[in-house]
């Protein structure tokens, strides 16, 4: 038997149907990371777009998800669903609207750091939509490479957007 990793996720969509974008992409995670145990799944928080302008607010929610699948599997299988949901590929640099956005916040205590992917998430102690359902998934998670359980990271954060329980 393969050993079981621990994935946190964070999901995010601001393309109606927000609500059902969300819903779809954790069944098709649940399916394509072949999911034994239930998936641990934060509060919905609504929030204002982070790092661009646009009138939609997101909707953003954490999961904790056990499964065999690598970092890299679960890269492939993100892209796929996002894929699916009708994300289109991004045409410059820069943040924009979607129907859904999947990323890997940490994967067991891992530090990873490819040309693909960088593990924890490189961005997530600056986003309070982020740190919002994930300290309510799980406040005592230390991150590996700052030392700080999610608790003391969203208490410090310099984010001044509000994001609201939904």
């Amino acid at each position: 038997m393969k050993k079981q990793h621990i994935v946190y996720l964070s999901l995010g969509s601001n393309i109606e149907p927000r609500e059902q974008n969300l819903q779809t992409a954790i069944e098709l995670i649940r399916k394509h990371y072949e999911v034994r145990n239930e998936l641990l799944i934060s509060p919905i928080y609504e929030s204002d777009p982070w790092g661009f302008q646009t009138e939609i607010k997101f909707l953003n929610l954490c999961i904790q998800a056990q499964t065999e699948k690598t970092p890299q599997e679960i890269l492939k299988i993100n892209q796929y669903i996002e894929n699916e949901l009708g994300r289109k590929p991004k045409k410059t640099d820069k943040y924009e609207s979607r129907p859904i956005d999947i990323d890997i916040l940490f994967f067991d205590n891992q530090i990873i750091y490819t040309e693909e992917l960088i593990v924890p998430h490189p961005h997530l102690e600056k986003r309070r939509f982020v740190l919002f359902p994930l300290n309510d998934l799980i406040c005592n998670l230390l991150h590996p490479v700052l030392l700080k359980t999610i608790k003391e990271l969203k208490e410090i954060c310099t984010d001044v957007s509000e994001p609201k329980r939904y």
